[in-house]
């Protein structure tokens, strides 16, 4: 895709009018001082844009001496704004621990890990297992996480307030599934994601959640 440059009255103006750090171009840059008939004005435009565009992120960032590094990156560690509570890899184990407990009592289901928004971090679907529960797995999964409540929890509030429920069901992207085989995955009080299961019954769907737990999370009982 070409771009096209401005002229060089319009460039110029904002730049002065704004202060924000951008640089009259030098004039041997054609194509935004002096056109370039050639042709390659656009190519050597774009290289001034890009510099341009650096001097104004140094600028918006606060000081002078302020540079593309000055904005805060993750930690790595839990707690900044800028972590992933529950890693792929950690999503992956519970994924396939979950699937080696269903494999042993000869069942075929699919897992689904989500984050605390109920985005997808991993889905993994046991050979013949039916279609659709990939879909059921991460609905379960993703209102879980947004509500803070097992399946369990989310079926006695439909019990109790089965409007509200439907309501609220239908906010999200995916809608919210009652019943067993989801977990709300937790580090304390905070909430890191949850996992959901469909594929065998509702109970056997939820010990293969608890299963895929307990082998990211030695020692993780229910709450």
């Amino acid at each position: 895709m070409a771009t096209v440059p401005a002229p060089e009255g319009i460039v110029v103006e904002l730049a002065e009018r704004t202060g924000w750090g951008c640089a009259r171009p030098p004039a041997e840059l054609p194509g935004i001082g002096d056109r370039d008939p050639g042709g390659s004005s656009v190519a050597r435009s774009a290289t001034w844009s890009r510099a341009a565009s650096r001097g104004s992120l140094r600028s918006l960032a606060g000081t002078s001496s302020a540079s593309e590094d000055s904005f805060p990156r993750s930690s790595g560690r839990l707690g900044s704004p800028y972590d992933v509570p529950l890693s792929l890899a950690q999503a992956n184990t519970l994924v396939a621990a979950a699937h080696g407990h269903a494999a042993a009592n000869g069942w075929k289901i699919t897992v689904a890990v989500v984050d605390e928004g109920g985005h997808l971090v991993a889905l993994g679907r046991m050979d013949g297992a039916f279609p659709l529960s990939a879909q059921i797995a991460e609905a379960k999964a993703a209102g879980t996480a947004l509500w803070h409540r097992d399946g369990d929890g989310l079926a006695a509030t439909r019990a109790s307030a089965p409007g509200f429920f439907d309501a609220v069901s239908a906010l999200p992207r995916l809608p919210l599934i009652p019943g067993p085989g989801a977990v709300v995955i937790r580090s304390g009080e905070t909430v890191l994601g949850a996992a959901g299961a469909s594929g065998a019954s509702g109970d056997d769907d939820r010990a293969c959640v608890e299963a895929g737990l307990r082998a990211v999370f030695p020692g993780w009982t229910p709450p």
